[in-house]
């Protein structure tokens, strides 16, 4: 059990214990205003909010899993301390990216797709494949650069899709605004809503890239 200090504040050792997130993160969540900055009613003591667990815990696994981007975890940690429950948030992961998959480091990634000369961190270079923060793949990663690999072979380069990286960044750019304008407002966000939009985006562009390719085949 955690144990609290005056009106329920937590030490920096029971957040650690708590959380499994050592000192120096902790010290970098709050100099970038992800949790809390502690009260110090002596010099050498710092007493933090018991939100504070929740919200280093959403943040660990919104970036090593989920690999959010720290603008969006700091606009989630908005959330969470206007009263969203963060389980709705890991909830609408879930939903935008499915299940987490088991992680593994880059050596093992390189074993199980056979590459000895670079190939998987050119790929990471050009922003074709994403691995974790912490530098590790899913198995969704290690299929992606199995096919861009077979691509290569067949003459297809990698290079060639780096404006689609570009394009899509546009499309999260855009789905960003619409989040940020029906979505995030008013405090805290509609779980309702932010599910929708991930349901529509989901559903709209491989549809309209359907249609596109359709229209450009008509005579």
């Amino acid at each position: 059990m955690v144990a609290k200090d005056v009106a329920g504040r937590l030490r920096m050792k029971d957040l650690v214990e708590a959380t499994g997130v050592p000192r120096s993160t902790i010290h970098y969540y709050v100099s970038e205003e992800l949790i809390p900055a502690p009260e110090r009613p002596k010099p050498n003591v710092a007493l933090y909010d018991p939100i504070s667990v929740d919200l280093i815990r959403y943040i660990r696994d919104a970036q090593r899993l989920h690999r959010y981007p720290l603008d969006w975890i700091r606009t989630n940690v908005k959330h969470i301390l206007a009263g969203l429950p963060p389980d709705d948030l890991l909830h609408l992961n879930e939903r935008v990216l499915g299940p987490t998959r088991p992680l593994v480091d880059i050596q093992e990634a390189k074993e199980r797709l056979g590459d000895a000369d670079g190939t998987l961190e050119r790929f990471v270079s050009l922003n074709l494949v994403h691995p974790t923060s912490d530098g590790e793949f899913d198995e969704f990663d290690i299929r992606v650069a199995e096919v861009l690999r077979r691509a290569e072979e067949a003459g297809l380069p990698a290079e060639a899709f780096t404006g689609v990286v570009d394009a899509l960044r546009e499309v999260e750019a855009q789905t960003a605004a619409i989040a940020t304008e029906y979505v995030d407002s008013p405090m805290p966000m509609s779980s309702e809503r932010a599910m929708l939009l991930v349901e529509i985006m989901g559903r709209l562009h491989p549809y309209l890239l359907r249609r596109f390719l359709e229209e450009r085949e008509t005579p």
